[in-house]
């Protein structure tokens, strides 16, 4: 069983990944795609000097698109 939860928490980690704004405090946020990363939008407060952090990669990120409501933000982090 032990081993079973390994695999699960490990497999879950590689989608669990850390986006910072310049001057912010870092998010949690989630790949959902080829390049694509989704984090809460109220956490980036500016669209430039974006920075996803995969593991020991730190990885520049853009904008795509920004949903207020939902209170997300899609980023493309290439890499």
């Amino acid at each position: 069983m032990a081993d079973a939860v390994k695999a699960t928490a490990d497999a879950a980690a590689a989608g669990v990944l850390q986006v910072r704004a310049r001057g912010s405090r870092p998010a949690t946020a989630a790949h959902v795609g080829d390049d694509l990363v989704i984090a809460p939008q109220h956490a980036l407060d500016r669209d430039d000097g974006l920075v996803v952090i995969r593991g020991d990669d730190a990885i520049d990120a853009t904008v795509v698109g920004r949903d207020e409501l939902l209170d997300l933000a899609l980023l493309r982090a290439p890499g």
